[in-house]
């Protein structure tokens, strides 16, 4: 699609299109967080360990979108917070093996953040991460709308200061909102429920009351 409105010297400019496009991907990303964009994996937290690199499936990490130890009766989701008050409540370098239950992120690893628990594993876990991915050409089916990541592509392809850029990056940006606020996997249904017929014969009756009493 890209392709489509460039001229035969530009669509053999494959390399500019790619990039284009990974930048394009990098700003949709940052624009809106899509429930498209979560996936998630798991790893085993081992007995005694407090801290754990998380890098997603391929080194896909971008965000953390919840954490989950354990598995069947015993699995819990891990509270989050921030660096400061964990390191004011939880960060107990003495502190007994037990059944972690907050996590915060301290430092990164080669640019990856390595998560760190309130206190050591007494027995070895599983870890699953719930993650935003970093879209990248590789995966841009993740991407909610590939018109919006089309126009982006073309706008950074051509300059976003240019004359040509300018119209694609504006058509870009109005695509990723209407994607933002189209984003949702479940299907549309009502947000209350109609009243049973017990319930409204009951509303009539009082409203009768009240009627009656004035």
């Amino acid at each position: 699609m890209v392709r489509v409105s460039l001229s035969s010297a530009d669509k053999r400019r494959s390399e500019d299109i790619e990039l284009s496009m990974g930048v394009a991907l990098d700003e949709a990303a940052m624009r809106m967080r899509s429930a498209a964009f979560v996936l998630s994996y798991t790893l085993t937290f081992a007995t005694g360990e407090r801290t754990k690199t998380l890098t997603g499936n391929n080194n896909d990490l971008r965000s953390i979108f919840a954490l989950k130890l354990g598995g069947g009766s015993t699995q819990r989701v891990l509270e989050y917070r921030t660096p400061q008050q964990f390191l004011r409540d939880h960060d107990d370098p003495s502190a007994g093996a037990g059944q972690p239950t907050f996590w915060t992120i301290l430092v990164s690893e080669d640019g990856f953040p390595v998560v760190k628990v309130n206190v050591p594993l007494k027995t070895s876990e599983t870890l699953t991460i719930y993650y935003y991915v970093v879209m990248t050409p590789d995966n841009v089916g993740v991407a909610r709308s590939i018109s919006a990541i089309v126009s982006g592509t073309l706008a950074h392809f051509y300059g976003i200061g240019t004359e040509q850029g300018i119209a694609h990056y504006q058509r870009f940006k109005e695509l990723v909102v209407l994607a933002r606020s189209s984003d949702t996997h479940s299907p549309e249904a009502q947000n209350t429920l109609p009243l049973s017929r017990e319930d409204k014969t009951l509303r009539g009756v009082i409203r009768n009351m009240q009627i009656q009493r004035r």
